[in-house]
């Protein structure tokens, strides 16, 4: 759905009839402990709702979305203790209390006024989602509310296209395709760019001609868009790396192969381009983009990018030329992913490794210690530090030589002994 942040007023006199010591308003509710009755005005009070109670009188403002601004006129606050307001977020956490006495008029006014920015020094950081008056007098008179609302707003231009700067694009639970007519650099640079597809399998088109989309800028300001079309009207082009791929793709979305794979998808034509890159985010480099054969998906011809550490897959169409930019990691941990290790076990403080999955990590079997046999490699912490494989200015491991796993996402085990890390698919 496309549309634009803007800021939604309500105003409610409060003086609609009550139902139950209840009060259903504009985008709000209103309970009370005590009694509640809609009076009009007096030379003690304005017109409104007068709430009562024994010895305090009490009501509550629920909201039925949250809101960062709102200001309340109250009456009859003619004791010298006064009222207080307390300012609750959406999960019901007090992020503010004031306490006040009336004025000096006749009717003891006050209007009480709360913004977020304010409080918190920016717009954003907190979300209202109720307060509650209590008036230290058997009575007080609410006399009006203004609510000021931020919401993401679906406009009367086309749902599909965004046309202006300041639009987002949120998807729903089916596929949804939503085309990009903006230069995109211009675009995802702006604070308030937004691009999420949600549910469904999402497509994202490039609608002009020699736009530049570069999805490592864009961060995390697109998501779940697993198919990226640059056809549009020109030479279009795409930078991604293998986090976008992760953060935009699905599980065997289009196809399943050999084995379950986080699939991303890039159609266009020829003159379109991709540059593809191996970047993770980590520290270690989880291993290289590899070229396989073509695909066919509904009747299309596609081209098979495979990780080669990782469960992920890139399909571009076969027209489209790419570009792969595969970087080389520090030496010790690019070792520890020559491991392929699937179905590894860890027992004790030694790693069992199967014979069959050991891809290349030729330095461990002159470990010092570590025995090769018909059932595998058995590693232990200790011998991965006498290969150096852990970080150069690490501290040697004390006493403990087990291994911990503290990650199994993205189709890999990662293992941790302190600062030893040993990453596998």
């Amino acid at each position: 759905m496309v549309g634009d942040y803007k800021r939604i007023d309500f105003y409610d006199s409060l003086q609609q009839a009550s139902v139950d010591n209840g009060y259903a308003g504009t985008g709000f509710s209103v309970a009370t402990e005590g009694t509640m009755t809609i009076v009009g005005s007096s030379a003690l009070n304005l017109a409104g709702m007068q709430v009562s109670g024994e010895e305090n009188a009490i009501a509550t403002f629920a909201m039925d979305s949250p809101l960062d601004t709102f200001s309340l006129t109250l009456s009859g606050i003619d004791n010298a203790l006064g009222a207080m307001i307390e300012v609750f977020d959406v999960q019901g956490n007090l992020v503010h209390s004031e306490t006040f006495v009336g004025g000096s008029d006749a009717r003891h006014t006050k209007i009480f006024s709360f913004q977020v920015t304010e409080l918190m020094g920016r717009a954003g950081v907190v979300e209202i989602g109720s307060f509650k008056v209590t008036s230290f007098s058997p009575s007080i008179t609410l006399s009006g509310i203004n609510i000021s609302v931020p919401k993401h707003v679906a406009d009367s231009r086309p749902e599909d296209c965004i046309e202006y700067m300041s639009e987002t694009y949120c998807g729903g639970v089916g596929d949804d395709v939503v085309s990009l007519a903006l230069w995109p650099t211009t675009y995802f640079a702006q604070e308030t760019a937004a691009i999420h597809g949600g549910m469904g399998l999402d497509e994202l088109r490039i609608s002009g001609g020699g736009y530049p989309m570069d999805m490592t800028a864009a961060g995390g300001k697109i998501s779940s868009m697993e198919v990226i079309n640059l056809t549009g009207s020109g030479n279009n082009s795409l930078t991604l790396n293998l986090r976008n791929v992760i953060d935009n793709g699905g599980v065997n979305i289009f196809y399943e192969g050999e084995q379950s794979r986080v699939q991303m998808m890039i159609k266009g034509n020829s003159g379109d381009s991709v540059d593809l890159s191996d970047a993770l985010g980590l520290s270690v480099d989880m291993g290289d983009w590899v070229q396989k054969g073509g695909v066919t998906v509904n009747g299309a011809s596609y081209v098979s990018y495979q990780h080669s550490g990782l469960a992920v897959e890139l399909l571009v169409q076969s027209e489209v030329a790419v570009t792969l930019n595969n970087t080389v990691g520090p030496v010790a941990s690019r070792s520890a992913v020559g491991l392929d290790a699937l179905g590894a076990d860890v027992i004790s403080s030694t790693l069992t490794v199967p014979s069959a999955d050991i891809q290349g990590f030729v330095r461990a079997r002159e470990v010092e210690g570590g025995a090769q046999s018909e059932s595998g490699l058995h590693i232990s912490v200790r011998d991965l530090r006498d290969v150096g494989v852990e970080s150069t200015d690490a501290p040697a491991p004390p006493v403990s030589e087990d291994f911990n796993a503290f990650d199994r996402s993205l189709g890999w085990l990662s293992l941790e002994h302190e600062e030893t890390r040993l990453y596998m698919s």
